[in-house]
This record gives C-alpha cells, sequence and structure tokens, in this order.
C-alpha cells in the first residue's frame, strides 16, 4: 500500500473518532430501536430522493407536502437527533472533501 492509502485510512480512522462520526452512530442506532420512526424517516428519505431526481415536474403542493411531512419527523424526538448528527457529519465530509479537491479541481470551464 502506498503512502497516500495509508494516510487515506488513517483519515477514515480519525474520522470514525470524531464526535460528528460517533454522534451519528449513536443518533442511528437509537434510532434503529424504533422501528415504526425509523420507517417513517426511510418513506421520507425515498420521497425526498424522489423529489430531487424529478424536481422539475413536482407541483407546489407535493414541494409543501414534502416540507410538512419533513416537519412531522423532526417532532419525534429521535429522528430530529439522527437528521442532526446526519447534517453534522455531512457538514465534516464536506469539509474534509473541499480540501482534498483542491489538490485537484476538476473544472470543465474554459
Amino acid at each position: 500500500m502506498n503512502s497516500v492509502n495509508a494516510k487515506a485510512d488513517a483519515l477514515v480512522a480519525e474520522i470514525k473518532k470524531s464526535p460528528e462520526y460517533r454522534e451519528y452512530v449513536n443518533a442511528l442506532v437509537n434510532l434503529d430501536k424504533d422501528e415504526p420512526a425509523m420507517n417513517q424517516l426511510r418513506e421520507f428519505k425515498k420521497a425526498e430522493m424522489e423529489y430531487w431526481q424529478n424536481s422539475h415536474n413536482l407541483s407546489f403542493d407535493e414541494e409543501r407536502m414534502l416540507s410538512f411531512i419533513y416537519t412531522d419527523l423532526t417532532l419525534n424526538s429521535k429522528i430530529n437527533a439522527f437528521l442532526e448528527a446526519e447534517k453534522r457529519l455531512c457538514e465534516l465530509l464536506t469539509q474534509i472533501y473541499a480540501s482534498l479537491s483542491a489538490v485537484a479541481p476538476i473544472t470543465f470551464e474554459k
């Protein structure tokens, strides 16, 4: 294994030690114990994915309905804790990706 791969593995290990990752895993484990809540979240994530894939075809009412569903989900403390932890982990990973992508910026502009 070359040194870059070894450092990438070390980065993964550090991410797994981070508060963001640990909070995410704990929130997921806690949520997984509540099957109805987990099913609600799965259904929302599925609808959200469909929304992003077809956002140009959705009506205003469909967008509003998705927003209402999200608001209802966040009233469940386990779901809300998971969504907040997921957001923080994604922010951490986005920051890491930004640092890594600065090494070799990919652009298609002329």
